[in-house]
C-alpha cells in the first residue's frame, strides 16, 4: 500500500514490483528445469508439468475397494446382456473364403526380436513382469517361450493366467465414490502381450495379403489413423452438400465403451 501517493512513488512501486515477478519467474524457471532434469520416465514429466501449472491431484474419498472390485468385475457382462446375440440375417450373400490360414510355428529369434520392441516400463500385470525384466532375460527365455507358444498353438488353448488383467480404476470427474466415474484400465501380462503380438503379425499379414480388411477400417492398421477415420466421413458430408442431397450420421456412444481398454 502506498503512503506517499506521488507520480514518483508509483513509478518506484511498479519498477519494484516488476523486478520481483522477474526473479518469482527466474526461480520457478530454475526448480522446474532441475524436476525435469531428474524425471525420467513420462509419468513423472506429467506430474512436474501439472504442478507448473498449478494443478496438483486433489485427495481421494475412502471407498469401498470390494464395492469397486464387483463393479468392474462385472460390469462387462452386465452390459453385455443388453444387447442382442447372435449374427444378423445376410440372405446368403456372404462370399466364401477360398483361402485358408494356418498359424506358422514361433522360434526363439522371433520372441528374442518381440521382447526387444517392448516398450521398457515398469508397469506390472498380475504377474508382477515387467517389460523391462523380460528384456534382461530375454537370452534365457526366449526358447522356453517359443515352445510354450507352440504348444498352446498346436493345442488351441490360451492359457487362462494370460487372459488375466490387473484393472486400475481412473477418477475422470465427479463423485469419487461412484465407480462409474471412474476409467478402468487393463494391465495384462507382458508375456501375454510378447503373444498378441505375434498371433496379430500372422493373422495380419493373412488378412492384409488377401485385402480382406474393410476399406473403413482405420484402427489398428499400418499407416493409416484416426485422421483417416475423420476425413472420410467429413469428405463425405462435403460431397452431399455439394450434390444438395441429405446426409444422415448416427454416432454411438456406448456406456464403459472402454472396458477392455490395454496399455502397452
Amino acid at each position: 500500500m502506498l503512503v506517499d501517493k506521488t507520480e514518483q512513488s508509483r513509478n518506484e512501486f511498479r519498477r519494484v514490483r516488476n523486478l520481483v515477478k522477474t526473479e518469482i519467474r527466474k526461480a520457478k524457471q530454475v526448480f522446474f528445469d532441475k524436476k525435469l532434469s531428474k524425471a525420467t520416465i513420462s509419468a513423472e514429466v506429467f506430474r512436474v508439468f501439472n504442478g507448473f501449472r498449478g494443478q496438483t491431484k486433489k485427495p481421494m474419498a475412502i471407498v469401498n475397494v470390494e464395492h469397486f472390485n464387483n463393479f468392474f468385475a462385472t460390469i462387462g457382462s452386465k452390459l453385455s446382456e443388453k444387447f442382442s446375440r447372435g449374427f444378423p440375417k445376410t440372405n446368403g450373400k456372404i462370399s466364401r473364403l477360398i483361402h485358408t490360414f494356418r498359424f506358422f510355428p514361433v522360434d526363439a529369434s522371433e520372441i528374442s526380436e518381440v521382447i526387444d520392441k517392448l516398450k521398457s516400463k515398469r508397469s506390472v500385470g498380475h504377474d508382477g513382469i515387467s517389460s523391462s525384466t523380460l528384456k534382461l532375460i530375454a537370452p534365457v527365455i526366449s526358447e522356453k517361450l517359443a515352445d510354450l507358444f507352440n504348444e498352446s498353438i498346436a493345442k488351441h488353448v490360451f492359457s487362462e493366467c494370460l487372459k488375466t488383467a490387473k484393472v486400475l480404476p481412473f477418477h475422470k470427474s465427479d463423485d469419487s465414490k461412484d465407480p462409474n466415474n471412474f476409467q478402468p484400465i487393463s494391465l495384462l501380462s507382458q508375456i501375454s502381450k510378447i503373444f498378441e503380438k505375434i498371433i496379430y503379425k500372422r493373422m495380419n499379414n493373412f488378412i492384409s495379403k488377401h485385402k480382406l480388411f474393410s476399406r473403413s477400417q482405420f484402427g489398428f492398421q499400418k499407416n493409416k489413423s484416426c485422421v483417416d477415420a475423420i476425413l472420410k466421413p467429413t469428405e463425405t458430408i462435403r460431397k452431399t452438400i455439394d450434390q444438395q442431397n441429405f446426409g444422415l450420421s448416427c454416432f454411438v456412444d456406448s456406456k464403459k465403451a472402454k472396458i477392455g481398454t490395454v496399455w502397452v
